[in-house]
Parts: C-alpha cells; structure tokens; sequence
C-alpha cells in the first residue's frame, strides 16, 4: 500500500494515492498505533511505502488443567492467569510486531509452561502458580552459569499480576530420560556423570535455609526450616496417615542425625532439588533446567536425587550416582540414609494424595530393610 502525504499549515493529512504538496518536511504516520516514520520528500512528488500487514499471535492450546483434587486451587490459578498470560505475551515487545504462535504444555503442576515462537527465535514463559514460594529459578541459574554448569538462557524475569515468571530460551532437544532407556543410561554410566554434575551445583555457597524469600533465605538455620510450615506439615501428614510409622523410621533419632550433621556442615548451598534425567537436557554439555529452588546442604539435594532409586528393590543408578558425586572420597552411609529418609517425608504426603501406592510401598520396603542404620 502506498501513503501520500500533503502537509499544510497546522494540520497533515494523510492521503492514499494522492500526492505531496509540499516538500522538505518530515512526520509520523501512526499504521495500527505503530509509529512510522516518514522522512523529508527530496522531490514534488515523493512516494512512501509502508507495510500494512497484520501481526498476528496464536494460542494453539490453553494452559491443561489437573486431575487431581489435590491441585484445586492452582486449576483456579491457572484459569485466572490465562487472559493475564495472553496479555502480557500480546504486548510484550519481543511478540507484538511479528507472527507468534504459543502453545502452553501439558506437564508441570506447579507452573504453566508455555513455548513461544516467532520466525527468528522460540522461547519458553514459566510462570509458577504458588503466590508465596516462586522466587529463585532466575538467581540459581545465574549462580550455578558461574560454575561453568549449562543451563538455559534467561531473558528477563519478573511479575505477571501476582505471579513471577521467567522467560528464557527454548531447547529444542530430547531430554536424557527420553533419549535413553534406563538401561542405555546405566550402561553409559550416565548417573556417574550426574554425580560429578550435582556435586558442582552444590560448590557455590549460601547463608540460610529454605525457598527463597525477597531474595534471601526463607530461614536462617536448619532446624528452623525442620520445623517451618514447608517441612513441618509433610512430616505430620506422613505421620498422622500412617504412612512412616516409628516402625519404620525412628523419628527422634533421625533428627538427631540430621541436625547433629548440619551443625558439623553448616554451610548451605544452592539446591535443585527435582535434580534427575527428566530435569536435563541431551545437549553437550548436558543442560541443567526446571529446579525447584532450595537453600539447604548439599546431602539434602543429593538425598531427593536418590530418593526414586531407593523406591525400587535394587538401583544400579543410585550407585553410580554416589561414585559420580563423591568420586573416591568416604562418606557416611547413616547421615546418606538420613537425608533420603527426610526426602521421603517430603514427598509421600504427594504421592498418597496422587495414589502413587507403588511408589510409598517400595519406599516402605527400603526404610525397613535399613532401620538400623539410624539406631
């Protein structure tokens, strides 16, 4: 399309197909409330082209919602934050000036996910649906990129309404659970290599325990966290359902362990804590993403990342993963056990309530076989 102008005293007008009566001015002409700007016409009859096509931006799906009744109240989240999400991506600059498709995954229950693709580049929105507890993915990744560990690219991040979210770049790559079978990653002695990686996520220091609050520790000792509502709910869920009887873990000395380690370790460290192959990117090197942001000591992040292992009678990837992360150095068996054992409180309250029984009675098998390790 063609746009003339004419621009006479006080006013412009803007003609289509007409012609400039006056040269030797500039202007800007607003197409779609995009700004255009028109330079000065060196001759009578000077002509301008503009581009007048329709940017457009597609959502091919909507954000999926739980089925489990547990999740209620993040689905009302998710249904809340939708019209935000296609606002912000509608309007945001990297987007509005040129075709975007957006297609939002089916998995994670405590974010919504969503990629985004333009002709030059793709990208990925999380957006966590906790109100209280969502800080920290941006800072981690920051810290843990010192360490020369891979992880995404990280845009920008801040609030959608009340929400955090971080935009980062889209790795178009299979993750190490979906390149290879458990036994192809056995065979590779890949879980070696995690080993030696989680080990180097666990070398940055920091001060405190817990989710990250207003940019700190949400706690500033371990026993504090223990007994904070994160840990200390999970731990009475467990108990009052049955689900760790003193059978199965002597409680009081458990603790005991734990607290009588930390204060001989004090020192906390920036933990992934869904550190696993679902997590990890088949790239060279292998690319670290979607943590669970925790401040704690290494032996907790090493203990969730044992923890599914320990579910099943044998696990060949839990033994590896221990060479990979102490390498030939000793190490304590009885504070290792402690560490798994404090995981599953953590999650057993979240596999009963998804009816993951397997899951529970494998777990339930392991503490019973190794009650004595914490008498």
């Amino acid at each position: 399309m063609y746009v003339r102008i004419i621009p006479l005293p006080q006013i412009w007008f803007f003609l289509i197909n007409g012609r400039v009566a006056q040269p030797g001015r500039a202007a800007t002409l607003y197409v779609e409330s995009r700004a255009v700007q028109i330079p000065p016409p060196s001759y009578y009859d000077f002509e301008y082209k503009i581009s007048m096509t329709q940017k457009n931006i597609i959502f091919t799906n909507e954000p999926k919602l739980s089925e489990y009744e547990a999740h209620k109240i993040f689905n009302e989240r998710r249904l809340k934050l939708f019209p935000l999400i296609k606002e912000f991506i509608s309007s945001h600059s990297f987007f509005k000036n040129t075709d975007t498709s957006v297609t939002f995954f089916s998995r994670g229950v405590g974010s919504i996910v969503s990629r985004i693709t333009t002709p030059e580049n793709s990208y990925v929105l999380k957006v966590p649906l906790s109100l209280k507890f969502a800080e920290g993915e941006a800072e981690f990744f920051s810290v843990w990129t010192k360490e020369n560990i891979k992880v995404p690219k990280v845009y920008e991040s801040g609030k959608i309404g009340e929400h955090q979210y971080i935009l980062m770049e889209y790795i178009d790559i299979q993750t190490l659970q979906e390149k290879y079978s458990e036994q192809e990653l056995i065979e590779k002695e890949i879980y070696v290599e995690l080993g030696s990686i989680l080990r180097k996520l666990h070398k940055p220091q920091a001060n405190g325990f817990g989710r990250m609050v207003n940019n700190n520790p949400e706690f500033d000792s371990f026993e504090e966290w223990l007994k904070g509502e994160e840990m200390g709910d999970r731990i009475q869920y467990s108990k009052d359902k049955g689900l760790l009887t003193e059978e199965l873990v002597p409680f009081d000395s458990l603790i005991s362990i734990l607290v009588e380690y930390v204060k001989k370790n004090s020192q906390s460290t920036y933990c992934h804590t869904d550190f696993g192959v679902h997590n990890i990117f088949a790239t060279d090197p292998y690319t670290i993403f979607d943590p669970n942001p925790r401040f704690n000591v290494g032996y907790f992040d090493l203990g969730r990342a044992l923890l599914m292992g320990a579910t099943k009678e044998t696990s060949i990837e839990n033994e590896q993963l221990l060479k990979g992360y102490f390498e030939e150095n000793l190490y304590d068996k009885k504070v290792i056990h402690a560490f798994i054992v404090l995981n599953g409180y953590y999650k057993v309250p979240d596999w009963h309530k998804k009816k993951n029984i397997d899951f529970i009675e494998g777990f339930q098998r392991y503490l019973s076989k190794r009650r004595w390790l914490l008498q």
